[in-house]
């Protein structure tokens, strides 16, 4: 449980810095 759970919070970190990413530009 807590590996997957690691692995879909750095995911959808990196979704979330890439949204952010595309509103700033």
């Amino acid at each position: 449980g807590q590996v997957v759970q690691q692995l879909v919070g750095v995911k959808s970190k990196a979704e979330i810095k890439k949204v952010i990413e595309e509103t700033l530009t």
